[in-house]
């Protein structure tokens, strides 16, 4: 199994990059106006690179992308913060894609219609008929549909089905709001468990660049910040703090692409390695976030400085489709893949 991108995959991780740099600056989430800004605005220009469709055909603007290539543009995404709505909708298009349901599944795909992932209680809030309960949204006013995931099967959701409360979040640049439903019909279903697994392994991805952006905004600002005269990359203790990041985030990096190439060729060890992906990523993301705070100093705290999106981004990856406790409890119930 080759875990290493070929030439054709860096290429379109550069041309990714390249858009995100250019459309998505870390600079966007400090808020200049006192107004909470939304990547939401641009989604149509996402859809016309294709990007909002990367797994699916190319027939309704998608890239036709393996879940490997899906898998290293989601950790460029994770790196630029860009809104979990990105993987929601991804996702949305996987569900609809053996369905009848053209229109849905255009709409998604040109960015009319934004996919909201929703964040329930446990991992089986769909029953198989009915979608029933309270959730929490992100940015739930700007979007037509919501994704509810887990073991037991998947569903998208209309929003205007529900009834919308806004609430305070974590982070200021995704408003957070609680949707209730009661007994509504999902706009489509499946009753299998692989939209969830790609869910977790996906925003497994995400986690893995939110660590590895951590560590690159570390060393920069330690190269650049002195005291007694030196940066304080010279100091040992700042050596040490960025080698655990960087271990964190390979260690996130190796289990997601192994788990993403599992799940690909349906691999027996998929499932277990889905789980501990996202656990492995999510504990890298927060915990690289909180040094990375730490070695910024007192400015780690500041809009000025970018990391304490970090923070709580990493925070919102851990919650969704599984938080940490959840797969805890999913991989101790599942027997280790042989090595």
């Amino acid at each position: 199994m080759n875990y290493l991108p070929d030439s054709d995959q860096e290429q379109i991780i550069a041309a990714f990059q390249q858009v995100l740099q250019s459309k998505f600056p870390l600079s966007r989430l400090n808020p200049q106006s006192g107004t909470a800004p939304s990547d939401l605005a641009l989604w149509p220009d996402l859809a016309e690179l294709g990007w909002l469709a990367i797994s699916s055909e190319e027939g309704i603007g998608g890239s036709g992308l393996t879940l490997a290539e899906e898998a290293l543009l989601f950790i460029e995404a994770g790196r630029h913060l860009l809104s979990p709505h990105f993987l929601a909708g991804s996702l949305a298009l996987t569900l609809l894609c053996n369905s009848d349901m053209d229109q849905v599944r255009l709409s998604i795909a040109s960015g009319e219609s934004i996919v909201c992932p929703l964040i329930g209680n446990d991992l089986n809030t769909y029953n198989g008929n009915t979608v029933s309960g309270s959730f929490y949204a992100l940015d739930a006013e700007r979007c037509a549909y919501g994704l509810v995931t887990g073991t037991e099967g998947s569903c998208l959701v209309a929003m205007s089905a529900g009834k919308v409360t806004e609430e305070r979040g974590i982070d200021e640049s995704i408003p957070l709001f609680r949707i209730d439903f009661d007994g509504v019909p999902p706009v489509t279903a499946s009753n299998n468990s692989y939209v969830f697994y790609q869910a977790v392994v996906m925003a497994a991805a995400m986690a893995t660049g939110v660590s590895e952006r951590a560590l690159a905004l570390s060393v920069d600002y330690a190269k650049e910040r002195q005291q007694f005269g030196k940066p304080i990359a010279s100091f040992q203790a700042m050596k040490h703090y960025c080698a655990e990041m960087a271990l964190r985030s390979e260690a996130a990096l190796s289990l997601v692409v192994q788990a993403a190439l599992e799940l690909e060729s349906s691999d027996k060890a998929a499932t277990y390695d889905s789980l501990a992906a996202k656990w492995m990523a999510c504990e890298a993301a927060r915990k690289n976030a909180e040094l990375a705070i730490q070695i910024h100093g007192a400015m780690g705290f500041t809009q000025e400085m970018p990391v304490h999106y970090l923070y709580k981004r990493a925070h919102i990856l851990e919650t969704l489709f599984a938080d940490q406790q959840m797969l805890v409890e999913q991989l101790s119930e599942q027997a280790s893949p042989s090595v």
